[in-house]
C-alpha cells in the first residue's frame, strides 16, 4: 500500500502505533517502520513513551535494542531495513509521485488522506544556499522571534 499524506500529519509518529493498536502485530508479527537518519529513528522509537529494547525496538545499522520475542514494533534505519528478508509494506510520504511507486511496486493501491493534525507553513530558500546548515538555522531563529509560540520542523539534506 502507498499511503499519501501531507507534512506534519503523523506518518512516522502515529501511524505505526494505529496499525500496532488496530491488531495487527498478532500471532507474533512484528511492525517496523524506517527512517532515513539515525537520530530521525531514535526520536520516532521515543514517541511511544514504552522503554526503547522492549516492546518497541530501535535497529540501527550494525546495532539493536531489540528484545526479541517481546518486540512487536521496531524502527529502522533504512540501511538496517536492506538486511531484511521479505516483508508487507505501507510506504508512507508526502512529497514523492505515487504513481512511480505504484508501478514499482506491482500496482500497489494508492491511499490518499487528505489532513494534518497540525498548521504546517511550507517555507524554501528562493537561491541555492552556500551554507544550507547557516540559513536553516538563521530562518529558524527569524521564526522564533517573529512568529510568537509553535514548533519548527526543519528538512536538511543528507550527506
Amino acid at each position: 500500500m502507498i499511503l499519501v499524506r501531507d507534512t506534519g500529519s503523523g506518518k512516522a509518529t502515529q501511524i505505526p502505533q494505529f496499525v500496532l493498536e488496530a491488531g495487527y502485530a498478532a500471532n507474533r508479527n512484528q511492525i517496523a517502520r524506517t527512517q532515513p537518519r539515525r537520530v530521525a529513528a531514535m526520536a520516532a522509537a521515543d514517541e511511544m513513551d514504552i522503554p526503547t529494547g522492549e516492546e518497541v525496538g530501535l535497529q540501527l545499522s550494525f546495532r539493536g535494542l531489540l528484545s526479541d520475542p517481546k518486540t512487536i514494533l521496531k524502527y529502522w534505519t533504512e540501511a538496517s531495513a536492506e538486511e531484511q528478508a521479505r516483508f508487507e509494506a505501507v510506504v508512507m510520504s508526502a512529497t514523492f509521485e505515487s504513481e512511480k511507486f505504484q508501478a514499482y511496486f506491482d500496482g500497489a493501491s494508492i491511499l490518499e488522506v487528505s489532513g494534518r493534525l497540525h498548521t504546517v507553513d511550507i517555507l524554501y530558500s528562493p537561491f541555492p544556499e552556500e551554507d544550507y546548515l547557516e540559513a536553516a538555522i538563521r530562518k529558524a531563529a527569524q521564526i522564533h522571534a517573529c512568529e510568537g509560540p509553535g514548533d519548527i520542523l526543519v528538512f536538511l539534506i543528507g550527506a
